[in-house]
C-alpha cells in the first residue's frame, strides 16, 4: 500500500510539474478572408488576426502567441490597421512590418515573434501600399519595410509582370 501511494505521488508530481504558457483560444485568422474581398486597410477587433497580428484585448501581437511572448511596445491599439496580404500595418504614430523575427526553442515551447517592427522613415499619412511588397510615402520607396535608397516615392510604380 505504501509503494502504491509513494507511486501515485511520483505520478501526479511529473504530470502537475510541467511549464504552463498562455496559448489564447478563439483567435480568428481574418487574412484570407480581407484579401479575397480585396479590403484594404482594416483594423482589429478583439481576437482577430491578420498577417500574423492578433489584437487581444487592449494589445496587439506579432507572429505566434505561446511560450509567454510579450505583446509589442508601442503601438495604439485603437488607430492600428493591417493591409491584409502585405505584412504591413500602422497606426497614428508609426508604420509596421516584421523586419526581424525571433524564434526561440525550449523543451517544451517553440515560437517565432515579430522584433523589429517600425519602418522608422515612414510618413504615417501618406503610406500606401503600391504591389508587390512594396509601399511609398510619396517621399520613400519601401520593399518589405526596408527603405530602397534613391527610388523616388513621387515617381515610382510597380509593373505587371512575374513576382
Amino acid at each position: 500500500m505504501k509503494q502504491l501511494f509513494i507511486v501515485l505521488i511520483f505520478f501526479l508530481c511529473i504530470t502537475s510539474c510541467k511549464n504552463e504558457y498562455y496559448t489564447p483560444e478563439g483567435i480568428i485568422d481574418k487574412t484570407e478572408e480581407l484579401i479575397q474581398k480585396k479590403q484594404q486597410w482594416t483594423s482589429l477587433n478583439d481576437k482577430e488576426r491578420v498577417d500574423g497580428y492578433t489584437r487581444i484585448g487592449d494589445a496587439i501581437f506579432g507572429g505566434e502567441i505561446a511560450c509567454n511572448v510579450k505583446p509589442l511596445k508601442g503601438i495604439d491599439v485603437q488607430t492600428f490597421k493591417v493591409f491584409a496580404g502585405t505584412s504591413y500595418a500602422k497606426d497614428k504614430n508609426h508604420v509596421y512590418y516584421p523586419l526581424r523575427q525571433l524564434c526561440i526553442d525550449y523543451t517544451d515551447c517553440g515560437v517565432c515573434y515579430y522584433s523589429d517592427i517600425i519602418i522608422t522613415s515612414a510618413n504615417v499619412e501618406n503610406f500606401r501600399y503600391l504591389g508587390k511588397e512594396y509601399a511609398t510615402d510619396g517621399k520613400n520607396v519601401y520593399f518589405r519595410g526596408e527603405l530602397l535608397k534613391n527610388a523616388d516615392g513621387a515617381t515610382f510604380k510597380v509593373i505587371d509582370g512575374p513576382e
